[in-house]
């Protein structure tokens, strides 16, 4: 008769969480070092970092609140089907030209994905999979501006994914 181990939920605080993602933004260290260094698995901190690059800064920041007219976190069930899966953009937004006498010129419709790196070979291949084909659906099937960024700031802008 074997016994089975019952699986212990590490709960981490949020400090834990930004310092281990720093480990690797601001420290040098691959995804791989941090994880061993912390004893975690080995996607956690990536997970960490995505969720803190798309849900702290941008939501926090948003930026160039005179041109925005809609931010807006797209929802679970907006999704878009791909060979490997579906994929679910981060953000949607609706800006508004205004030229320098301040009359309001045409509406920029954006999508913009939040990842904690733009290297696509840093990523999951399926992930860099996902985002290849959302860059085709957005941009060749909709015309819509679709790019890679990493911060809140960053916004417009952006790095077109290939």
């Amino acid at each position: 008769m074997t016994e089975s181990k019952a699986r212990i939920r590490r709960i981490f605080t949020s400090e834990f969480k930004l310092q281990a993602v720093q480990l690797v933004t601001e420290k040098g260290l691959s995804y791989a070092e941090a994880t061993r260094k912390l004893g975690l698995r080995d996607v956690q901190i990536r997970l960490w970092g995505v969720r803190l690059a798309s849900t702290v800064s941008s939501v926090t920041n948003p930026p160039y609140q005179d041109s925005v007219r809609f931010f807006v976190k797209l929802p679970g069930w907006f999704k878009v089907q791909t060979p490997i899966g579906n994929y679910n953009p981060d953000w949607g937004i609706v800006m508004e030209e205004v030229d320098q006498f301040g009359d309001k010129g045409q509406r920029l419709y954006l999508v913009r994905e939040t990842k904690s790196t733009k290297v696509l070979g840093d990523m999951r291949p399926s992930e860099a999979q996902k985002l290849k084909c959302g860059s085709r659906h957005f941009i060749e099937g909709l015309g819509v501006d679709y790019k890679l960024v990493v911060s809140a700031n960053e916004l417009p802008g952006g790095t077109v994914v290939k």
